[in-house]
């Protein structure tokens, strides 16, 4: 093994590092019949350091770091050649834990600041839950740089719609019923491809394809994965083929670092064992499925309401439930997510008070059909949440905005 200087100073000034070249000479040098040596390693520098030797690396990092960082050169150095290559070529990949320890990372790129992460992402839902309104949402939002969910304002990129249940009329009447864009905007940065090659006939190439076409991309959104992905095998392995296909279209989203969100079907259960299972395990397929994704959402709405619940948790995001608002064609974010994660009683009473200025309980168990005693219990836990106030001998309201001020 011959350590090496590594002057990259001079390779940045002049274009040829002379510690490298002497270096890679002497290894090639032939003793007694054999090579000098097999392998040649060098401490690495980033670009502003100044140092070219494991002495100056020293002075940088200290002696721990340093003898952890040598020793696993050394290490990699003294693998058998096949196992090098596999490194060489990313097909093994391993860090030692205190050179971990200090290493420095982009932080996290977003889509959507604090709510889509990069990465591959899937969206789950009962059929018409609002999953298509809130793709078309993110994808108008990023296209543009404007609000998502009325709020939240992103950075704008080029985006990749991929609508495989739509044709051009029924995108034509959704962007336009949309809430997200007035009619200045400027969405010639939004890709719309409704007939797409199944995965493995092309669709991932034409993905791969569209994004080196354009670098300022940030999502991509593939609706649905059904529709997109390879037909199982009639003696697959579920499990194995769902991870393998999922990871595929994952390592797109990891070489171009944007945001994939895959729509997907929920498995079909009774709501008594809905109530018993964790969300994650609701994705139709196998475990393969939430198992190969960066982050999951579950979007869940009650028919004929404008209010629904969207789950969330993955790899590198924290685990949060958003309470959501339909508006017109267009999900709104509440301002607050808590009210949106009551038990059933109590977020009855506070959606009537939501329309009803104030009410009592007796009004309450008359109009919800609920045992008075009940709304009673209700309206205490409300007001213990700080959501309603009293405003008279037995009768409630909710809770302004202003008095949150006061």
């Amino acid at each position: 093994i011959i350590t090496a200087d590594n002057d990259h100073q001079t390779e940045r000034k002049h274009g040829k590092n002379p510690g490298l070249i002497y270096a890679t000479n002497a290894k090639k040098s032939v003793v007694f019949g054999k090579p000098l040596a097999d392998e040649v390693i060098y401490p690495e520098f980033k670009p502003d350091e100044n140092g070219s030797d494991w002495d100056d690396y020293a002075v940088l990092y200290g002696n721990d770091i340093t003898r952890a960082k040598l020793n696993d050169d050394i290490t990699r150095a003294l693998m058998p050649e096949n196992i090098r290559e596999m490194l060489k070529k990313d097909r093994l990949r391993m860090v030692v834990a205190q050179e971990l320890r200090t290493k420095e990372f982009e932080p996290i790129k977003w889509a959507v600041p604090g709510f889509l992460p990069s990465g591959l992402s899937i969206l789950g839902g009962p059929p018409k839950a609002g999953k298509s309104i809130l793709a078309l949402e993110l994808a108008l939002g990023v296209s543009i740089g404007g609000y998502v969910l009325g709020k939240i304002k992103v950075e704008q990129g080029d985006v990749l719609y991929l609508a495989l249940e739509d044709n051009e009329r029924r995108l034509q009447d959704r962007i336009a019923s949309s809430n997200n864009i007035d009619e200045n905007d400027d969405l010639s940065h939004l890709t719309l491809a409704y007939t797409v090659p199944r995965q493995n006939e092309g669709g991932i190439e034409f993905i791969d394809w569209w994004l080196k076409e354009h670098p300022n991309a940030r999502l991509v959104i593939i609706d649905t994965l059904q529709r997109f992905r390879k037909q199982l095998s009639n003696k697959a392995n579920v499990y194995a083929e769902d991870y393998d296909v999922l990871m595929e279209i994952k390592r797109i989203a990891d070489k171009y670092d944007v945001a994939i969100l895959l729509l997907h079907h929920l498995k079909k259960v009774s709501p008594k064992n809905e109530m018993n299972m964790d969300w994650i395990d609701l994705f139709s397929g196998s475990a393969g499925i939430s198992g190969s994704a960066d982050a999951l959402f579950v979007l869940k709405r009650a028919r004929q309401s404008v209010y629904g619940k969207l789950f969330r948790t993955g790899r590198d995001v924290e685990e949060k439930e958003f309470g959501l608002k339909l508006d017109g064609f267009g999900w709104l974010l509440e301002e607050s997510v808590e009210t949106f994660i009551l038990p059933e009683g109590e977020r009855k009473i506070f959606e009537y008070l939501k329309e009803h200025e104030k009410v009592s309980p007796l009004e309450l168990s008359n109009v919800l059909q609920m045992n008075i005693n009940t709304a009673k219990t209700n309206l205490t836990k409300l007001l213990k949440r700080g959501l309603v106030v009293k405003v008279g001998y037995g009768t409630y309201s909710l809770k302004k905005e202003e008095e949150d001020e006061c």
